[in-house]
């Protein structure tokens, strides 16, 4: 993982990405009442803020770029913590294939 983000930073952890890319990253506080509704169960909301990211990852496999948006809420499924994307958007079905 780039280093450029400090993982004390993120509220979550980040996958282990094997390909370039580039993110414009707004961390926002959500009130919990709207955003408890669109995290399905199992997973448990652990806070109220989100990451709004765009992405554009500069990959071999898919052997062409694409960009991903997102809206990720901090979440927990069985001990583990990580993001669910409640909202996103992959610009290619290459991309949404391998992602």
């Amino acid at each position: 993982m780039d280093k450029l983000i400090p993982d004390n930073v993120l509220p979550y952890p980040l996958p282990p990405w094997e390909h370039d890319y580039r993110v414009l990253a707004v961390f926002g506080e959500v009130e919990e009442a709207r955003l408890q509704p669109l995290v399905p169960p199992p997973l448990k909301l652990c806070s109220s803020t989100v990451q709004i990211s765009v992405m554009y990852f500069d990959s071999s496999v898919p052997t062409e770029p694409y960009y991903d948006a997102a809206v990720i809420a901090d979440v927990e499924y069985g001990g583990i913590r990580g993001g669910f994307w409640i909202h996103g958007y992959t610009s290619t079905e290459i991309g949404r294939a391998h992602v």
